[in-house]
C-alpha cells in the first residue's frame, strides 16, 4: 500500500529496488551512522529481502525520485523504526518531518509505541527525534502515540511553511 501525503510519496521496497537501496546504505554518507557498517553484497541483501518479517520498508519519493528508505522493524513485539534520506538536496530539510509524519501516523493506527535506536555520536538524528517527542528509554529512544500526536500539530505548522 503507498501512502502519500505533504507532497511525498512512500511506495513499498520492492525486488527492484534492492540494489538502490543496497548502494544507498553502503555509501560511507550512511554507513556510517550504522551499527553494523560492514558492506553488504548483492546476494546478502537478496537474502535479507526473502528473510523479511514483521517489518515494513518503504522508498521514499519526493517530485518522482527515489531519495530514501523509511522502515519499521519487529511491528508485532518491539516496533523499531529508522530512516535515511540519501539524496543531498533533501538532507538537512522540512522532508524528514515529512516522511516521519506521514509514516508515524500510518504506524501508529497498528502500535502504540516506537523505538528507534541512535548510535550515540549521531547527535543530528539524536536533536531530530527528540524534537519528535522521542525520549531516551534504556538504549534506545522511544516515542509514544500521544506524545507522537501531541507533536504532530506543531510538525504540521512546519510543514505547512515550506
Amino acid at each position: 500500500m503507498k501512502l502519500k501525503e505533504y507532497g511525498i510519496e512512500l511506495i513499498p521496497l520492492s525486488k527492484e529496488d534492492l540494489e538502490l537501496v543496497r548502494s544507498w546504505r553502503n555509501s560511507p554518507k550512511i554507513s556510517q551512522y550504522a551499527r553494523n557498517r560492514n558492506y553488504i553484497t548483492s546476494e546478502q541483501q537478496q537474502k535479507w529481502f526473502k528473510n523479511l518479517k514483521d517489518s515494513i520498508y518503504y522508498i521514499v519519493k519526493i517530485d518522482s525520485q527515489k531519495v530514501g528508505l523509511v522502515w519499521v522493524n519487529n511491528l508485532s513485539t518491539k516496533p523499531m523504526t529508522g530512516f535515511y534520506i540519501y539524496e543531498d538536496k533533501f538532507l538537512n530539510s522540512i522532508y524528514s518531518y515529512k516522511v516521519i509524519a506521514l509514516f508515524y501516523k500510518f504506524l501508529f493506527e497498528k502500535v502504540d509505541k516506537l523505538y528507534t535506536d541512535i548510535l550515540e555520536d549521531n547527535l543530528r538524528a539524536i536533536r531530530f527525534n527528540t524534537s519528535l517527542g522521542f525520549k531516551k528509554e534504556d538504549n534506545f529512544y522511544s516515542l509514544t502515540k500521544e506524545n507522537f500526536y501531541k507533536n504532530l500539530e506543531k510538525i504540521e505548522k512546519i510543514i505547512r511553511k515550506y
